[in-house]
C-alpha cells in the first residue's frame, strides 16, 4: 500500500516480475489534490478549522505498532499521529 505521496522526481524502484508472478495489487490510498492540499493548509494556518480535538494519540516511533492498531481498529482513536523525531 502506498500511503500519502512524494516529490514528482522521487522514484520507487519495484519488480515487475514479482508483481505478474506473485499477483501483487498497488493500491494508493491518498486521494487528494494540491489544489486541495492547498486550501487546507490555508484554513489550518488561519485557524478556520481547529483539529486539536481530532487527533487522539500521538506516538513515537517505537509504537508505529500500536498506532496501526489503533487506526485500523478505529474504535478507540480519531487520528493517530506518529512522530518520528520524538
Amino acid at each position: 500500500m502506498l500511503y500519502a505521496f512524494s516529490s514528482p522526481e522521487v522514484k520507487v524502484p519495484f519488480s515487475l516480475h514479482d508483481i505478474f508472478s506473485k499477483g501483487i495489487t498497488i493500491r494508493s490510498t491518498y486521494g487528494a489534490s494540491p489544489m486541495d492540499l492547498m486550501q487546507a493548509l490555508d484554513l489550518l494556518q488561519c485557524r478556520r478549522v481547529v483539529v486539536d480535538d481530532l487527533i487522539t494519540h500521538k506516538l513515537t516511533l517505537d509504537d508505529v505498532g500500536l498506532g496501526f492498531g489503533l487506526a485500523a481498529n478505529g474504535s478507540k482513536s480519531l487520528k493517530v499521529v506518529i512522530e518520528p523525531n520524538k
